[in-house]
């Protein structure tokens, strides 16, 4: 994560923090392991973490992740609409095959959650993503080449929107649709 930030934002850390973090990561990867295997589930987010809470301005907000299989080639795409003026929220999940990089799952999540919300004639909304380098290249309108043809997608479809904004969140804040793209994808490799 440091050599990504250093090479793509040009910031550079300290090496304790930089062993700080890894350890960081590190215990939460095993605390999320033990949660999906069952084990001890009171620990796996921290108490102070903001939970799926659009800004009160936000209409329409939508979050989306996905969880991606470098062995398979398959992602598990979810997403989550909080409807405005709905007591009830949009979600789903679904697996897609061929995907070639976790990026690529991420564009395509993003792409699949714009379609559905055509779809559902919402063309108002702020979509959420813990992916900074999407996020990045769309608000930027800058090309990745791995994924050009989901970005020019995106892109045009947005154009459908009275008003569509892209936003950068953490994976904390993301947690809900971050954990049901992980257990489709989980529940597609078991059967």
């Amino acid at each position: 994560m440091a050599r990504n930030k250093l090479i793509f934002e040009d910031k550079t850390y300290r090496p304790e923090e930089i062993a700080t973090k890894g350890v960081s990561e590190a215990l939460k990867w095993d605390q999320a392991q033990d949660f999906e295997k069952g084990k001890d589930r009171t620990h796996l987010e921290p108490r102070n973490a903001a939970r799926q809470n659009p800004p009160s301005n936000c209409e329409n907000p939508c979050f989306v992740d996905a969880a991606w299989d470098a062995t398979s080639k398959r992602a598990g795409i979810a997403w989550c609409i909080n409807r405005d003026r709905s007591p009830t929220n949009l979600s789903g999940a679904q697996v897609v095959e061929s995907v070639s990089s976790p990026l690529m799952a991420e564009a395509i999540a993003l792409l699949n959650e714009i379609e559905k919300m055509i779809q559902s004639d919402i063309r108002s909304t702020t979509i959420f993503s813990d992916c900074s380098t999407l996020i990045r290249a769309i608000v930027s309108k800058s090309q990745i080449t791995k994924t050009y043809g989901v970005l020019q997608d995106i892109n045009r479809l947005s154009s459908l929107f009275a008003s569509i904004n892209f936003q950068f969140i953490s994976r904390s804040q993301n947690g809900e649709v971050d954990l049901l793209a992980k257990q489709v994808l989980k529940a597609h490799c078991l059967s």
